[in-house]
């Protein structure tokens, strides 16, 4: 058949196509599931190579020839098929590796086994396989995670200072350092969990917290601090006071405060000022404030009569002083002695208020007055006697065989001073 004078096999089950012209192998033959790199050539003379590559999804199976030569006799060498379904590269795992007999493989047709081992910073689950097979569907088998990460020890507590641990000690996890208030870290802020030979430790060691002092508090001029110490630490606190003759102005007090890492105080120092040289502040000026009128009605007061001892009494006239308040009302007068009304000119500042005030105090005060005295008299061990008809009272003695009488009168709303009558005969 004319179809078969243009293409031969070769004994390797390879087609072939009938050479052109002689010296000239014509074009190489087909491989199954390969592609020939012929680069734009129809004619191959002796000793032409030409190399295959594998089709998509299939793999060069190793040790296997890729290409073929033009003999003298016009003929390719033989060549078998060598590309293969096959898995890609293995896959690669965060937490192991392959063993080293698999790393140089390229090809891995179905039912291929390849076997992991740890990476450095992790052990192995026990129990779980480290194997992966490439399936039917030429693609790997899924790995259960059978490799963990290995710990760090604790790092320990920091004196006046602690350990922040965001997520774990775990290989490759980061902590942090930091100090109390009032305290300088000195080293590392950080750490990691790295390997360390076989196993992983921390990259740093714990660092340390020193006490922030402040520098020495500043002095004053005629003053000193009552509390000097040799350092000052965080929140300690100095106490001025001035000199006699001097008065302290500003805060007695200032604290050693942290700014950052480096202490400061917390104010400024007072100062110590001369009495002298601080004006006395004048007493204010006293005011003088109007109110409204109040009226003010006094009750009439009662008559009372004293008869005191045979005592010779001199009778004085007695003067009495009403203030009227133009804005006040009394009642009606039942007392036995008048006075005219007066009057304070109010220029002197007087107030109808303070006047309502003093009608109110003044008979009191007589009124106390007179208690005391009547109370000095019972005291003498005398006799008195009340005439209820007329509501006085007489207080009765004898001296040298007569007897002597005295009447005491109440005050009433207009009377500004006791009236004390004495008997006839002493009058």
């Amino acid at each position: 058949m004319e179809s078969e004078k243009s293409a031969w096999y070769t004994r390797t089950g390879a087609k072939a196509v009938t050479p052109a012209e002689p010296g000239d192998c014509g074009l190489p033959p087909v491989i199954p599931h390969a592609q020939a790199e012929l680069g734009g050539n129809t004619n191959f003379p002796e000793n032409s190579s030409v190399l295959y590559k594998c089709e998509k999804d299939f793999y060069k199976i190793p040790g296997m020839a890729d290409a073929v030569i033009c003999l003298p006799n016009n003929k390719w060498t033989d060549i078998k098929e060598f590309c293969n379904r096959s898995c890609e590269v293995p896959p690669r795992l965060t937490y192991a590796a392959l063993k080293k007999i698999y790393i140089s493989m390229n090809y891995f047709p179905v039912g291929t086994v390849i076997e992991y081992e740890c990476r450095p910073g992790y052990r192995k689950k026990p129990g779980l396989p480290t194997k992966v097979t490439c399936l039917d569907n030429v693609t790997w088998s899924t790995p259960e995670t059978f490799c963990d990460k290995r710990s760090c020890l604790h790092p320990g507590e920091i004196l006046n200072g602690r350990v922040d641990i965001k997520t774990d000690l775990l290989f490759g996890s980061q902590i942090f350092f930091t100090c109390e208030t009032g305290y300088r870290l000195v080293g590392a802020a950080s750490a990691f969990c790295l390997l360390s030979g076989s196993g992983v430790d921390w990259n740093e060691q714990l660092p340390i917290c020193t006490k922030i002092l402040c520098p020495d508090p500043p002095t004053i001029t005629n003053g000193w601090i009552t509390n000097e110490r040799h350092i000052y630490e965080y929140r300690q606190v100095v106490t001025y006071e001035c000199k006699r003759g001097f008065i302290l102005t500003g805060d007695k007090h200032i604290s050693c405060t942290v700014k950052g890492d480096i202490g400061a105080w917390s104010g400024s120092a007072p100062k110590c000022r001369d009495k002298s040289s601080i004006p006395l502040t004048s007493s204010p000026r006293p005011s003088t404030t109007n109110m409204p009128g109040i009226e003010v009605s006094l009750p009439p007061q009662k008559h009372t009569t004293i008869n005191v001892p045979g005592t010779e009494v001199p009778s004085t006239s007695q003067k009495s002083t009403t203030v009227n308040d133009p804005a006040s009302k009394h009642g009606p007068d039942s007392g036995t002695s008048t006075s005219s009304p007066t009057t304070e000119p109010e220029e002197k500042g007087l107030t109808s208020g303070y006047k309502a005030v003093l009608y109110g105090v003044v008979p009191g005060v007589i009124i106390i007055g007179s208690l005391i005295l009547a109370k000095f008299l019972w005291d003498r061990g005398k006799s008195g006697m009340k005439n209820t008809r007329t509501k006085k009272i007489y207080y009765k003695t004898r001296e040298n065989n007569k007897e002597s009488n005295v009447l005491f009168h109440n005050l009433n709303e207009a009377d500004a001073a006791p009236e004390i009558r004495l008997p006839s005969d002493k009058l």
